[in-house]
């Protein structure tokens, strides 16, 4: 025997007839793989990528129906939130602000102390939901609104109605 086989039968490295024990890096080129290769193929990653679109395109197409039902949701958090901007605007500025909703679009209007007539503060249309009141409140400085008004926010998935108390408080409830 050589020296260099000596030392490896000393080490426990030999068996029987002199064979060597089996390697971590030997059991790796028994399975089918070539020496020195790692990782995936090309077509692998390719089919992966493929997969995982497929699942994402599956699941995007499932939540597209919700979509109106989180605009009407919107639309009605949006519209009561400008309600008490302009309560809260008409207590601050010490002058009447009026509420206007046409079609799918709402604007807040200041009065103008001189001659009467209507600045415009804000507005804007909302996507996907339609707008429709019986009246355009007026809110005045003491925190009251005159001109008491029913606004009806609604889409395809479904109503709600904003109702204006004389007090200023302003409740949203489906149907």
């Amino acid at each position: 025997m050589t020296s260099a086989a000596l030392h490896l039968k000393a080490a426990g490295l030999m068996r029987g007839a002199g064979g060597p024990i089996s390697t971590p890096s030997e059991d790796r080129r028994s399975q089918g793989r070539p020496t020195g290769t790692a990782g995936y193929t090309l077509i692998e990653a390719i089919l992966v990528c493929l997969v995982v679109g497929v699942i994402i395109a599956l699941g995007a197409s499932s939540f597209i129906h919700l979509i109106p039902k989180y605009r009407l949701h919107g639309a009605v958090w949006e519209v009561s939130a400008k309600l008490n901007e302009a309560r809260y605007t008409a207590v601050l500025k010490n002058a009447p602000v009026r509420v206007r909703i046409t079609g799918s679009a709402y604007c807040l209007e200041q009065q103008r102390g001189e001659d009467g007539s209507w600045l415009r503060l804000s507005g804007r249309r909302l996507e996907g939901v339609s707008l429709r009141a019986n009246n355009a409140p007026i809110f005045h400085p003491q925190g009251t609104v005159s001109n008491l008004a029913t606004i009806w926010v609604e889409n395809g998935w479904g109503r709600y109605k904003i109702t204006l108390a004389i007090t200023g408080r302003i409740k949203a409830t489906k149907g």
